[in-house]
């Protein structure tokens, strides 16, 4: 007998994640907004897997996840009705936890490292929700970024502004990340030292630079030709532009060396992935931003970009809390199947209670429903069956056959139930009319205790 184990036998997972998968896409025939959410808990359950693996894995991870919450809060931003809304978060969540059953449940590390890249992006992208309001105070993308070269002065002037503060910036950015991001203990002392030589070259050449423009300027006055030359260079936007360039990647260089050695004695992870979570994240958000820049940019809707990574922030803000807070409970206590059937049993009540009357349809509204809801029931049923087995038995020596019968079993319970469901349903609506409230309570009632005495034989 192996060891018993809190999970899932694998027969038993892939019934729940079946039905789970039959659930939301039966709410996705009541609203079609809910194959997006089923799209990005399956990508979030696929992402927070490789959180766990190499280096390389975690920062690809790290710059999928904000792209993943960039998608969900635009996707229910555009929806701008509260039942698909709801909807389309139940299936977000349904889809992750069925996810996670399918292909196994996140360890406690990808759990800390989820969390520290959530709390980053949400950072990232406040900063960012600052930059999309200044973008859209100055009327658009070109506008913005004409005033910022422009800002040191329109001279000669403003480009030695610009070498230096792109020189600053590089050398600064080359000696800010700690030397174990990027190397072993052993190579650390010529790590420092190559460092150390590259900032001083940084240094020298815009030094050097800003001299020989300096003294250019000074000389343009008795020379013709070298008078255009300076003129030119001071009148280019493509130099700004590169220089402006080459200072934005060195403040993103020491941004992401503070951030590091701010986090590397806060997260309990000795692995030093915090590297790989800071630079996926950072690049991560910025591409959607930039991304998400470009895509409005022509339509002129440069106003919606502040307020679509605020309220992105706000979301990996919350995340990162849950993270914190949540992080023993969840990695000790996986149970992605009740997580299934409360979002299942939500989805349906969701459907059931906010459709029209006269909206109402058997393919449309009733079928849906119930559809969930009992596949949510299921869920809940064989889950707590396959965690039972789990924990007497063991998940490698729990059988095959007997989670197939009970599987069976559950899904036959649960087919019948739909249609007779589905006919009270349809009996209550024609009787409504001619039952007064005693009438109506007492019919309740009555079916109320049929039901539960069935359910106390049957079991």
């Amino acid at each position: 007998m192996s060891d018993a184990v809190d999970g899932l036998p694998a027969t038993t997972a892939r019934a729940i994640t079946i039905a789970a998968l039959v659930g939301t896409l039966a709410l996705a025939g009541y609203d079609r907004a809910v194959l997006g959410g089923i799209g990005i808990g399956l990508a979030f359950a696929a992402v927070s897997r490789w959180f766990a693996g190499p280096h390389r894995r975690v920062a690809v991870a790290a710059a999928l996840l904000p792209v993943i919450v960039i998608g969900a809060v635009a996707g229910l931003a555009r929806t701008l009705d509260p039942t698909s809304g709801a909807l389309v978060v139940v299936a977000s969540v349904t889809a992750a936890a069925a996810g996670a059953t399918a292909t196994g449940w996140p360890s406690s590390t990808a759990v800390r490292r989820i969390g520290t890249a959530a709390i980053i992006a949400a950072a990232v992208a406040a900063i960012l929700a600052v930059l999309g309001h200044g973008i859209d105070t100055a009327g658009g993308i070109g506008p913005a970024a004409e005033t910022v070269l422009w800002l040191p002065g329109s001279g000669i002037s403003g480009v030695l502004v610009w070498i230096v503060a792109a020189g600053l910036a590089l050398a600064v950015g080359s000696v800010a990340l700690p030397s174990a991001a990027f190397t072993t203990p052993r190579y650390a002392d010529s790590s420092i030292a190559m460092r150390n030589t590259l900032a001083l070259t940084v240094v020298f050449a815009a030094g050097l630079a800003f001299v020989s423009l300096s003294v250019g300027t000074l000389f343009a006055r008795y020379v013709f030709s070298m008078e255009s030359l300076i003129a030119g260079v001071a009148g280019s936007g493509v130099a700004r532009g590169l220089l402006a360039a080459v200072a934005l990647f060195g403040v993103t260089l020491t941004a992401l060396g503070l951030v590091v050695g701010y986090v590397w004695n806060l997260v309990a992870d000795g692995s030093g992935a915090i590297v790989a979570v800071a630079v996926g994240t950072v690049f991560g958000t910025t591409g959607a931003f930039v991304g998400t820049v470009g895509a409005v940019a022509p339509g002129g809707q440069d106003d919606l970009v502040a307020p679509l990574f605020g309220a992105i922030a706000v979301v990996l803000g919350a995340g990162w809390l849950a993270m914190k807070h949540g992080t023993r409970l969840i990695a000790a206590t996986p149970d992605p199947a009740t997580v299934i059937a409360v979002g299942l049993a939500a989805g349906s009540v969701t459907v059931g209670t906010t459709s029209d009357a006269a909206d109402v349809t058997v393919f449309g509204t009733v079928l849906p429903s119930l559809v969930a809801l009992a596949a949510g029931l299921f869920v809940y049923d064989v889950g707590r069956y396959g965690r039972t087995l789990g924990r007497e038995i063991g998940l490698e020596g729990a059988s095959r056959r007997p989670q197939l019968v009970r599987v069976g079993w559950s899904g036959a319970v649960a087919a019948v139930g739909v249609p007779i469901a589905a006919g009270g349903l349809w009996i209550g609506t024609v009787l409504a009319p001619a039952l007064s409230v005693p009438a109506t309570a007492g019919v309740v009632a009555g079916v109320t205790a049929v039901v539960g005495g069935a359910w106390l034989l049957l079991r």
